[in-house]
Parts: structure tokens; sequence; C-alpha cells
């Protein structure tokens, strides 16, 4: 069978794309925000401004051979009127991101504009294995008597960023925009 050389360009270029699309998917990472110490807690949890303050982790999950070698990370509150209601009152960072980007000084307001304080990271050693769900750090939210309303979500700014690489000597660096969204509703 002979193919025309109009079909046989459009097979061609199907078969580009479909490998664009599967190397492009298959090198991926994915940020969350979970409920408590680990990333199995879910993107919600309950606070009350009379004491006790809230968990929630940052999250990586890679696919293919990406590992995550460093973060830039902020968190923002994701409306105006619920600025300064909850401030970051300490952090506690896995073992395999021991060095911080910048230092600074708690407790941190969360506000509705990206702030300038970067709580990212970078390995020191080799970077967490691939596949499933990498906690990275552990916020310690603490609720402010601001926060009057019954429900507030906490965002990662635009500016947050995964380090990735293929390697785990973290030398084939590239930046992936990374999201999250974390709700906080009253009890």
């Amino acid at each position: 069978m002979k193919l025309k050389p109009a079909s046989a360009f459009r097979i061609f270029t199907g078969v580009l794309a479909a490998c664009v699309l599967a190397n492009t998917s298959a090198a991926a990472a994915t940020a969350s925000l979970s409920a408590g110490d680990d990333c199995g807690g879910g993107s919600a949890g309950a606070f009350t401004t009379s004491g006790g303050n809230v968990k929630v982790s940052l999250c990586a999950a890679t696919s293919g051979k990406e590992r995550v070698c460093g973060y830039t990370v902020n968190l923002q509150s994701a409306s105006a009127p619920a600025s300064g209601a909850f401030k970051v009152a300490d952090i506690v960072y896995s073992a395999s991101f021991p060095d911080k980007n910048t230092e600074f000084t708690l407790p941190v307001s969360i506000i509705a504009s990206p702030g300038a304080i970067d709580f990212g990271a970078t390995t020191t050693g080799e970077p967490p294995a691939t596949g499933g769900s990498v906690r990275l750090m552990t916020f310690v939210i603490a609720p402010q008597s601001a926060a009057a309303a019954d429900s507030y979500e906490i965002v990662l700014s635009a500016t947050s960023i995964f380090a990735i690489s293929e390697d785990s000597a973290c030398s084939k660096l590239r930046e992936v925009p990374i999201a999250a969204r974390f709700v906080l509703k009253r009890r």
C-alpha cells in the first residue's frame, strides 16, 4: 500500500505530536497544601481564634524521573479582607531540605499581596525519590483575633516554584510554577 504525501504528512505530524505530549506529561511536579504533619490530610482544616494553631504541610508529587531539588514558596491570603487574619508562627522543614533560601523572623502575617519572604529551601544532599507525595515543610499557622469570618483561603503566591531535575545530583535544573490552596473553616 502506498500512502499519498498528504496522508503521510498527517500521520507523521500526529505521531510527532503524540511523542511531544507523552514527553511533556511524563515530566510533572505538582504542589499541594495538606492538613497536618504529612501529605494525607486533605486541603482543608478547622481553626478557632481561642487558641490552638493549625499545621499545614507543603507537599510535592512528581512523576517520571523528576525530583524536587529546591523550592521558592510564599503564602498569601486569597482575598484582601482576609489579610492578616493568620500568621505563620513556625516552620518545620523536612530533613531533605535543611538549607533555607532566606533568613526571616517569625511570626509573619499572611497577607493578600505576595510577600517578600521566600519560605523555600534547597536540598544539600540527594533529593527525595520520585513518585508519590513528599512533605517538604510544615507551616504552623496561628489564627488571629481578626479572623472573624467562617472560612478563609490561603494560596501559594504566583511566584512559587519547584526547581526540579531528572537526576539525583540536581545538575539539570528547571523551574516549574506551582499552585496550591488550603481552606480554613471555623470550628
